[in-house]
């Protein structure tokens, strides 16, 4: 019930993911440890910000990609390519039409052209 509420909250259509599919992910994050890595990621978000600061007058160099739902919320109060474009030198940006916080599940095939094409060269 709780990954359902979830999905459904951070997709554009929040039908995008199946029973069969909120099932694969139940049984992955019910496995011991399985919400780990989550909530440690977003646990870490005071410690992410305090790099962030300390690299402000750094920037990636190698090639770098930005992929994101555009109907993400956090993407519609920020400038996301401007975020990105900010930190690295040589920068791709594949913003995903008609997805949330989880295009690669709501837009699979235009997610797999972008990482194609970054990646193929």
């Amino acid at each position: 019930m709780w990954l359902r509420y979830l999905f459904g909250d951070w997709t554009y259509n929040p039908e995008a993911l199946s029973d069969a599919d909120i099932a694969v992910y139940t049984q992955a994050y019910a496995q011991p440890g399985g919400l780990h890595g989550a909530f440690a990621d977003y646990s870490a978000w005071r410690q992410d910000l305090e790099q962030d600061y300390a690299d402000v007058d750094k920037r990636i160099a190698c090639p770098t990609m930005a992929l994101w739902g555009v109907e993400f919320s956090g993407a519609k109060v920020m400038d996301m390519e401007k975020l990105w474009d900010d930190m690295a030198s040589d920068l791709k940006v594949a913003p995903i039409p008609l997805s949330g916080h989880l295009p690669h599940e709501e837009q699979p095939e235009l997610v797999t052209a972008a990482l194609l094409d970054f990646l193929q060269p």
